[in-house]
């Protein structure tokens, strides 16, 4: 291959973009996965050039973490101590020598790695590979990788993880080429050697210097030959510890890479390490709801959750009750209850989830907040007993299994029953009839509560009376292409908008608009493929179920291909779709995105592996 087309120059807006051999010669390197773009490669070919000194000289294999053409790490493969695995975060892995050197490249400085182009001096290892598939990066540059590293390394990013197979004897002309503003520019290659041979002549007064020393210093004279002028490097057993790069002054870099030294060894100082988490930020089991600046964001993950306390919070329950805070907000925290009233209503409701005691019964309670006193109201209910959805200032609207309730509050009374089995049932694959049963409660609007039927559409009952209003079994008209066929709804977090009066929807490549404002409410589904297609995302079956809408945009997010979007509702346009979201791999669990909240202008989003990604929208 005598070129290479890459996905963009040095910025997205500089097209075309290649690399290529001037004395038509092959390149030196296969693309085994990916896309690598201008940067990429810069970053590739000055960290194999560094690896390839680094064991040249030391004879250890070596790795560096390369981030915009100069070293954020590097370092040869020395083994690690307890301590050094523990801020390196590789604790639970055992590790090559060539592991160990990038453990070490990219621990010294995380936060200037993360999103690194990777160089190693040797043929890649199952062990590197995992540690690599771990981390947040860009790509990798090796001599060769073996079968199980490959494999591993092409789980990254859906498979497209830029993973590059360089010639290690391939040799460069001895005369570098380049342009400046149309201008060529000529120059003999830096192959100066740098060793041990460099350490003879010694001008200070003590003329004993330690073979490590020796070592150390060759390292960080590669180390620097590489990186981007002015710079300074701190190096401590084999590994970079603090670098400073591409100042204008002198002073600053050396300051830049001090710190980061400082910072490195402060790192491992007992205190540091068993620093204690914040007082008020705590772990709950109790419900599984991620709070975030007194935001409820999203849920966690196996029923833990983290909450962040603040000085704004009331407490309003004992914790005998069960419920513990309420912030200024109205919701609910640390506890098993979950809030459903807000400031909009006369009273503060709660129900708490159901518990089970002796002959099959729950026993749940209604907690009410009404000029500050507390009123806890005991309901029992039969044990296919859902939960209570939704509510008005003055009734509360729940559902068991057979019948959707509905409730006065003060005095608590029970006003109506709707029976499911009034709808009919339907029949599944095996030509089993079976019951409609509730999915979720959708809102109120008009004083008509809406419901999600599953298999059976949408209901809308009269909020007073419980009286059948509306039922919509499927769509009035279809607008673009889709991979869903027939006329039935999937399943979604469907959403009402009161102030338009629509109940908004999007499952796979749907978006479902039911319009209120019009008698009947009119349906139409708007398939989204084609939209889809302008982001090379051919399947869009994987959109969830829950979504965010904000500001006349929705925004979803697409579980197993780690990719969130917006689409603008009032045009039915995609406007933007994330590339693949870095997401730390583990063998325990099946990687995908988990949920997806929106504040003010951030995008906040955890993933199945306890990781939350938090994106910030450009105006």
């Amino acid at each position: 291959m005598k070129e290479l087309q890459l996905k963009y120059g040095c910025n997205p807006n500089q097209k075309p973009s290649r690399i290529f051999m001037e004395n038509s010669k092959d390149l030196p390197i296969e693309v085994l996965s990916g896309r690598p773009g201008y940067i990429n490669f810069l970053d590739a070919f000055n960290g194999w050039q560094l690896v390839s000194e680094l064991k040249k000289a030391v004879g250890l294999p070596a790795a560096t973490s390369f981030k915009h053409v100069s070293p954020a790490g590097a370092a040869v493969g020395r083994p690690l101590s307890d301590v050094l695995k523990k801020i390196y975060w590789v604790e639970d892995e055992e590790l090559s020598p060539l592991a160990c050197a990038y453990a070490r490249a990219r621990g010294a400085d995380r936060m200037s790695s993360f999103g690194d182009f990777i160089a190693l001096s040797d043929i890649c290892d199952a062990s590197t590979a995992k540690l690599i598939k771990r981390e947040v990066s860009d790509g990798v540059i090796a001599p060769g990788y073996t079968e199980e590293a490959l494999s591993i390394l092409k789980q990254k990013k859906n498979g497209n993880y830029n993973i590059i197979a360089i010639d290690p004897h391939y040799v460069p002309e001895p005369i570098e080429r380049k342009q400046v503003f149309g201008i060529s520019f000529e120059q003999g290659r830096n192959d100066l050697s740098i060793n041990a041979d460099l350490l003879k002549d010694v001008v200070t007064q003590n003329k004993n210097i330690p073979q490590s020393a020796k070592e150390d210093l060759v390292i960080s004279l590669i180390i620097l030959k590489y990186t981007q002028s002015n710079s300074v490097c701190y190096v401590k057993d084999g590994q970079a510890i603090g670098i400073g790069a591409g100042q204008q002054s002198r002073i600053h870099c050396t300051r830049l890479a001090g710190n980061k030294a400082d910072n490195w060894f402060l790192r491992q100082a007992e205190c540091v390490l068993n620093l204690p988490f914040k007082e008020g930020i705590i772990y709950s089991l109790l419900n599984d709801n991620l709070l975030y600046d007194n935001t409820l964001l999203m849920e966690g993950i196996d029923g833990t959750s983290i909450y962040k306390i603040s000085d704004s919070l009331i407490q309003v329950f004992d914790e005998e009750k069960g419920c513990y805070y309420i912030d200024e907000n109205f919701n609910i925290i640390k506890s098993n209850y979950f809030l459903i009233a807000n400031e909009n209503s006369k009273y503060l409701i709660a129900w708490a989830n159901a518990v089970k005691i002796s002959r099959g019964v729950y026993n749940t309670s209604i907690c009410l907040l009404e000029n500050d006193l507390v009123n806890v109201k005991e309901i029992i209910l039969e044990e296919n007993y859902q939960y209570l959805e939704t509510y008005t200032n003055d009734v509360l609207i729940t559902s068991n299994k057979d019948v959707i309730l509905g409730y006065h509050i003060f005095p608590t009374n029970l006003l109506w029953e709707f029976p499911l089995a009034s709808l009919g049932k339907w029949k599944n694959s095996w030509d089993e009839e079976r019951d409609f049963e509730i999915r979720h409660f959708i809102g109120i609007y008009n004083r008509i509560i809406w419901a999600f039927i599953e298999i059976g559409g949408f209901i809308g009952l009269d909020i007073e009376t419980g009286e059948l209003k509306y039922r919509i079994p499927e769509y009035d008209e279809a607008i673009g292409k889709t991979i869903c066929k027939g006329k039935d709804f999937f399943r979604s977090d469907y959403f009402l908008n009161s102030e338009k009066g629509k109940i908004l929807g999007m499952a796979m490549d749907v978006f479902i608009e039911i319009d209120l404002t019009q008698e009947p409410p009119f349906v139409t589904q708007y398939g989204l493929q084609e939209e889809f297609e302008k982001y090379n995302i051919k399947k869009a079956n994987d959109t969830a179920e829950d979504f965010v809408v904000q500001d006349n945009l929705l925004y979803f997010y697409l579980a197993e291909q780690l990719r969130f979007g917006i689409l603008d509702i009032n045009t039915k346009e995609i406007i933007y779709v994330s590339e693949p979201i870095a997401v730390v791999e583990r063998d325990d669990s099946f990687t995908r995105l988990r949920d997806l909240k929106v504040s003010e202008n951030k995008v906040y989003i955890l993933d199945s592996n306890h990781t939350l990604h938090i994106f910030e929208r450009e105006e």
